[in-house]
């Protein structure tokens, strides 16, 4: 029968719902019923068949965290699988504090004190990631498209690190501490500032992975005139990236804050400025500045009692936005070029003025 060419080249493979269809038509076909539409019903009924995971955009899938955890304390080889081949020379370093190719180190890492003190508190706090997965995919999709596919995430691994630094990056892969986002209520954070401890959730874990990604790809090379300016031009760079990233990010969780202090930032930005031109901050190439206006503390007490840590990133993330709106065509990994964030001219091109 001549309608029969009409359905698509599936019709081998033609589901219940298709034969359905055919009958249907043919009951047109002999009541001399338009082709057309049996062409729309044909079309409608393919769309119907796609599954709808055929619709997922790359912002919804999943980017998994190898749990390298788990597999120690389920397995007992004194050698990780290939899949996790790239763990191996971390965690000699982790037994070590230098990479020396000790066929032992698996077993040393799995019966040392932190392991074994954190093991099975991660485990029972991270039995379900798939909301952490999500971010992960949207933070993967969103490096590949702001750069042009150049730059992606990378395998992201869960682990025990002893350090206090939660994130390891390497050229391919970020390594997770995942005994650093057991959450605000765990019995080991006990004592930890406010500060510290709002860093310490599992919601906050992405944040810390994308800013690592980031900072690894696109470390920041300061020459001998360095100053703070320059520095704040480089991680407000990095947190409008981490924005850019991040469908929805929340400002809070880029600059660790709590709604009070972000409040506080937002109301008072022109009076922090006009405190940073006055007490002649902003070109001072002294590191102690950087140190306390950039980087996670309980307070900025340089420019004002009031203000929290991380404000001269805030400010630098202004300048950054600023920068960006007044000249088109410069992108958001632009702003990561030493010569951008080292030139003296950038504040002024920039055409911030607090507000």
């Amino acid at each position: 029968m001549v309608y029969i060419m009409l359905l698509p080249s599936t019709f081998l493979f033609m589901s219940t719902l298709y034969r359905i269809l055919l009958t249907v038509c043919h009951y047109f076909f002999m009541k001399r019923i338009s082709f057309g539409i049996i062409i729309l019903l044909v079309l409608v009924c393919d769309a119907c068949k796609k599954h709808p995971k055929d619709n997922l955009t790359d912002m919804d899938r999943l980017h998994p965290i190898i749990r390298v955890d788990s597999y120690l304390i389920n397995n007992q080889e004194s050698s990780l699988p290939d899949s996790m081949s790239e763990v191996s020379d971390f965690i000699d370093y982790l037994v070590h504090r230098t990479v020396t190719g000790d066929s032992l180190s698996i077993e040393k890492y799995r019966t040392s004190a932190s392991f074994s003190i954190f093991a099975s508190d991660v485990s029972d706090r991270f039995t379900k990631q798939d909301s952490l997965e999500k971010v992960l995919g949207k933070i993967d999709s969103g490096l590949r498209k702001l750069s042009g596919d150049t730059l992606g995430l990378g395998k992201v691994y869960g682990l025990i690190i002893p350090y206090s630094v939660p994130v390891v990056t390497t050229d391919s892969a970020v390594i997770v501490g995942l005994n650093h986002y057991l959450g605000t209520d765990y019995p080991g954070y006990s004592g930890f500032d406010n500060y510290i401890l709002r860093a310490k959730r599992p919601e906050h874990l992405p944040y810390d992975v994308a800013e690592g990604r980031i900072v690894a790809s696109y470390p920041m090379i300061s020459n001998e005139n360095a100053t703070l300016v320059n520095a704040m031009l480089y991680w407000g760079a990095v947190a409008n990236l981490v924005e850019e990233i991040m469908p929805d990010a929340d400002p809070k969780e880029i600059f660790n804050l709590d709604k009070e202090e972000l409040e506080w930032l937002e109301s008072n930005k022109e009076n922090v400025w006009n405190a940073m031109i006055e007490k002649q901050l902003l070109y001072s190439s002294n590191p102690d500045f950087a140190d306390r206006l950039l980087f996670p503390s309980p307070k900025s007490f340089i420019i004002n009692q009031d203000a929290p840590g991380m404000t001269g990133r805030f400010m630098g993330y202004l300048i950054v936005k600023s920068y960006l709106k007044n000249n088109p065509g410069t992108s958001a990994f632009d702003m990561l070029n030493p010569s951008i964030y080292n030139s003296d001219q950038t504040l002024i091109k920039s055409g911030f003025t607090g507000k």
